[in-house]
């Protein structure tokens, strides 16, 4: 019998995250301007006339690199060393997030993601 190997459900758990919130961001992207930072919001709202239009497209452009980093974590014959880079980009983001967003009540939650991807990043790069 096959052991289960660890970046199997770091990836699956990752992805499924990764899917959801970008399914649901790109569906409802004014549902999450919350999420975005308060310097940012303010710079994208005043590009333009059309209040929302930057932040939305902000939004949008922000879940679809969410749902590619979602597949790619469940393609599995993709390269390691673009698994490796995907998972740092995801460390790198939820990093980002917990430095701009600020703590509150689901900062918990980041901190496990960030470990999640940094635990991918790490094992991958022992491996490759």
């Amino acid at each position: 019998m096959n052991r289960l190997k660890p970046e199997f459900v770091l990836r699956l758990s990752l992805a499924a995250m990764y899917l959801y919130s970008g399914i649901d961001i790109f569906t409802n992207p004014k549902s999450w301007t919350w999420a975005v930072p308060l310097w940012l919001k303010t710079f994208l709202v005043n590009l333009t006339t059309e209040t929302d239009y930057y932040l939305i497209l902000f939004l949008k452009v922000q879940a679809s690199g969410e749902l590619i980093i979602a597949v790619a974590f469940l393609l599995w014959f993709l390269p390691p060393k673009l698994v490796k880079w995907l998972a740092l980009i995801s460390a790198s983001e939820m990093g980002l997030i917990l430095i701009f967003t600020g703590v509150d009540s689901i900062t918990f939650r980041d901190f496990g993601l960030l470990g999640a991807s940094l635990a991918i990043f790490l094992i991958y790069r022992e491996q490759h």
